[in-house]
């Protein structure tokens, strides 16, 4: 009984250890101020162990007649997935493909006055911008086909996604008119720093753009996890396998607690 009492307080002592090893190495990094025209709220988002998603509101101003097209994108990376082919009548995964230098997260927010596609294209927005700037990794297979499917994987889980009627104009003033938007922030975010870009069209002059940086962290308790397992792994090992020995433990008395009861 001892032992079985042991356990949880040295799992404990662990944790307090692990929390001030971590907090002392990182601290946390602060939100970017937004640049005038553009505002965010919250101005930096927390992912915490109940993040599901998260709606930001993204407001500013414009000059009358002008239209403004929103981007958000995450930090750059090398990702993989699962290559999907037709073996005679059945669909089968056909190995991994690894795609560089794309975001991990794409939006682009469109107002009802939005240009049409081929505009779009000429701008240097939209989905076919992030083919040009990503590479595609594989040999012997078709790279449009592949980036294709790279797209419907990002589409499925919420992380690339094109959105007309997006972006709302209201009054604001003498010879102004803001805009909103809302960012859907999906559940399967990555901690970082991401971007949003404003692009504004006037017509007879050139687009402008407005950026600002957006941070979206871990909370206490990620964080500490994640700091854990790449910068203190031996402390991570040990603290995994003293909780296993606590909740077995646990679930030892349990059972011989519903066993001393029949």
């Amino acid at each position: 009984m001892k032992r079985q009492m042991m356990l949880p307080i040295l799992a404990g002592c662990l944790l307090v250890l692990a929390w001030s090893l971590v907090t002392a190495a990182q601290a946390a990094p602060e939100a970017t101020p937004s640049p005038a025209g553009i505002s965010l709220d919250p101005p930096a988002l927390v992912i915490d162990t109940f993040y599901a998603g998260r709606s930001v509101s993204l407001k500013g101003e414009v000059a009358d007649g002008e239209r403004v097209i929103l981007e958000v994108l995450g930090p750059r990376e090398d990702a993989t997935f699962d290559v999907k082919g037709r073996v005679g009548p059945f669909w089968l995964n056909r190995g991994l493909v690894k795609v560089e230098n794309a975001p991990s997260l794409y939006m682009l927010l469109l107002p009802a006055d939005a240009p049409d596609a081929a505009r779009l294209e000429s701008l240097g927005l939209g989905m076919g911008q992030l083919k040009t700037e990503a590479r595609v990794a594989a040999t012997g297979h078709n790279a449009d086909q592949l980036f294709a499917q790279f797209l419907e994987f990002k589409q499925g889980a919420g992380l690339y996604l094109q959105r007309a009627g997006a972006v709302a104009y209201a009054p604001a003033g003498p010879g102004r008119r803001a805009f909103s938007a809302s960012l859907d922030f999906p559940s399967a975010l990555a901690a970082g720093e991401y971007q949003v870009i404003a692009t504004v069209l006037r017509e007879g002059a050139a687009p402008q753009r407005l950026e600002k940086s957006y941070l979206v962290e871990d909370g206490h308790f990620l964080g500490l996890i994640k700091g854990l397992a790449f910068s203190h792994s031996l402390l991570f090992g040990v603290l995994c396998v003293v909780i296993a020995l606590m909740a077995g433990g646990v679930m030892g008395l349990v059972f011989k607690g519903g066993k001393g009861g029949h």
